[in-house]
């Protein structure tokens, strides 16, 4: 069989990894522990199983409880934002109809549209939040899976340097 023939790397990619290669280096010296039982924003330690998941990350209670506050507010405000849009745009709407407009038909699915867009980005941000803590909790117990896994190994194989 025929060995593959090695290019060398262009410039510019072995420029992006001289830069971007060390990084991962310098987030371990610096302290970056991925998989720490520690609360992803105030960074205290977190007892085993007692964490939250806010869009993904692991969280203490407490922080937990201030995420849901801001995204309550977060969703008022969208909610706001719409109300406010759907009587903008209705009155838009019903004086292109009083002006006798034959363009208001195209306008009011537009307008609809425009009126319920920050519902729909809502939505779609809530979706995207629960996707990102169900994959993490699902993550997380893999590692968990994964570290009893290799405990047991090495304990019942001897000189085996896992």
């Amino acid at each position: 069989m025929n060995e593959p023939e090695l290019k060398p790397l262009r410039f510019d990619t072995r420029v992006r990894l001289a830069i971007f290669a060390p990084i991962g280096r310098l987030l371990m010296r610096f302290g970056y522990q991925p998989f720490a039982e520690r609360c992803s924003w105030c960074h205290k330690d977190l007892p085993g199983g007692a964490a939250s998941y806010i869009n993904g990350r692991r969280v203490c209670d407490h922080c937990a409880e201030r995420g849901r506050r801001r995204m309550v507010r977060a969703a008022w405000a969208y909610v706001s934002l719409s109300a406010v849009l759907i009587i903008v745009t209705g009155t838009g709407v019903v004086m292109s109809f009083r002006r006798g407009d034959p363009d208001a038909w195209e306008i009011l699915p537009i307008m609809i549209a425009v009126s319920f867009s920050p519902l729909v980005l809502l939505w779609g941000v809530l979706r995207t939040m629960k996707a990102a803590n169900k994959h993490a909790e699902e993550h997380e117990l893999a590692v968990v899976r994964f570290s009893a896994l290799r405990a047991f190994l090495k304990e019942s194989i001897p000189g085996d340097g896992l």
